[in-house]
């Protein structure tokens, strides 16, 4: 169809996630969709063409991604590097990107360009069941009044896939384990 609708999800190797970001293909978003109960659970933004840019890229960087690793970071008193891989999208490359990384000790892992269906651990099991998923989803117009209706469900897809079962098989699937061991420590 004509519509196109942007889910950016961050999953950590132990199994959690971050607040998704949701681009929807939209010139501005009607205020009852920030008072539905989706809002809190993702971080949605709008855009003419439903696609990502650097600046909404760089706007879930500063408020979603760096006060998680900061406060995950609190919870383990840990305070070495963290790393964060990304695939070859030009809006991830950005200034702030780098800036931000350098400042919270995040070392950054960019996939091949193309490759990112092969060499992605989580392309290899989490999001290509949520495609799936969504695809059976009946299409609506991005002008269709059910806007929080499509978030939902795209939310809801994307929780019943991000199992840690899932999570787990989708580094494993790229060579990743979670056996530690004495010398070993797990991903």
């Amino acid at each position: 169809t004509n519509d196109h609708t942007t889910f950016l999800a961050c999953i950590t190797a132990d199994g959690s996630y971050l607040k998704p970001l949701v681009v929807v293909k939209r010139k501005t978003i009607e205020a009852r969709v920030f008072r539905a109960p989706i809002f809190d659970k993702i971080y949605i933004c709008e855009n003419e063409s439903g696609f990502i840019t650097s600046s909404i890229f760089d706007d879930w960087l500063s408020q979603i991604l760096i006060p998680y690793i900061v406060e995950k970071r609190k919870q383990h008193n840990y305070h070495g590097p963290a790393v964060l891989i990304l695939d070859g999208c030009s809006c991830h490359y950005t200034p702030a990107l780098y800036r931000l990384c350098s400042e919270h000790s995040i070392k950054i892992f960019f996939l091949p360009p193309h490759s990112s269906n092969q060499t992605q651990p989580l392309d290899l099991v989490v999001f290509h069941l949520h495609k799936d998923k969504i695809r059976q989803f009946i299409k609506l117009d991005s002008e269709d009044s059910m806007l929080c209706e499509k978030l939902k469900l795209l939310y809801s897809a994307f929780q019943s896939i991000a199992t840690l079962q899932n999570i787990q098989a989708s580094f494993e699937a790229a060579g990743a384990v979670y056996e530690s061991s004495a010398t070993l420590y797990p991903i």
